[in-house]
């Protein structure tokens, strides 16, 4: 289990689960303001507007008024440091299908994969390819993967393809996978800007072989910089079944779990501090 850095309230363990929220200090705040003492009777005013309470809760009231208000915004921040966000619909063309029809839905929510050893790393925990029905798409085809809310950590977006041996629902993503794209960061003036939108577009290489895929993209969020923090893996897979392609392509290949390491300069970059240039980890895009 590593303890999260940097803006983070959280701890996550190693399947990338959130485990806990710490909120010790909010409760440490509430229980202040409720048995706080030398509380005085409120103001006639504040009497009046109350008239129909029971007269032994008066000189709680505006307390009490506090304590709920309090108790309300820790419970939105409870919330709110549980919500990452998942790529979670695909489009083809000017097509868009429903939520998880072709990607494979994970059961962790929207949080993120932590562990670099896990094969989680491949589609994401719980994400399985039964039930998950396989879309035909066309070598050259554009697509696009919507989130459900868009990205807000910094870091490279990465798509892969790994090509099933029989069908894509019944692949476990343990061969081989390419990269074909790379979103990384510009500089520009010393500053550096990501690409954080709310949907990714690329197209199917021209030059794959036919047949089922799985069809992976990731966000390495590296808000956290190695080793104070962790880097955090944000990943869904599609699957996908491949027609028109010439087959002359000859990717690196790399395997997941095992594409990305502790030792990588995009994995331990330190975004804070003399942040001037950026290498995406994992392989070189394939060029057809």
């Amino acid at each position: 289990m590593r303890l999260q850095a940097v803006g983070e309230s959280t701890v996550h363990d190693g399947t990338g689960f959130l485990s806990y929220v710490f909120i010790s200090d909010v409760i440490s705040l509430l229980l202040t303001k409720f048995f706080r003492t030398g509380t005085q009777p409120p103001p006639r005013s504040e009497t009046k507007r109350h008239a129909n309470q029971p007269s032994f809760l008066l000189p709680f009231l505006p307390t009490m008024k506090n304590f709920v208000s309090v108790a309300a915004a820790a419970a939105l921040a409870a919330n709110g440091v549980s919500a990452h966000y998942i790529f979670q619909q695909l489009s083809l063309g000017s097509t868009t299908y429903a939520p998880f029809e072709y990607i494979r839905q994970n059961t962790n929510y929207n949080s993120p994969v932590t562990d670099l050893t896990s094969n989680d790393l491949r589609c994401n925990v719980g994400a399985q390819g039964s039930g998950t029905q396989t879309v035909a798409v066309k070598a050259g085809q554009e697509f696009t993967f919507t989130l459900d809310t868009p990205v807000y950590h910094q870091g490279p977006i990465s798509i892969y393809l790994s090509k099933a041996p029989g069908t894509a629902g019944n692949y476990d993503g343990s061969g081989e996978w390419f990269k074909i794209k790379d979103f990384g960061p510009s500089f520009s003036g010393g500053q550096a800007t990501w690409p954080m939108t709310g949907s990714y577009t690329y197209q199917i290489p021209s030059c794959i072989e036919n047949g089922e895929y799985l069809l992976r993209i990731q966000s390495l969020a590296i808000h956290n910089p190695w080793p104070a923090g962790i880097p955090q893996f944000y990943i869904s897979c599609a699957q996908i079944n491949v027609s028109g392609g010439s087959g002359s392509y000859n990717p690196q290949t790399v395997r997941i779990p095992g594409a990305f390491k502790e030792t990588d300069p995009g994995y331990t970059a330190n975004i804070y501090s003399n942040f001037q240039s950026y290498t995406v980890p994992g392989p070189a895009p394939l060029t057809c």
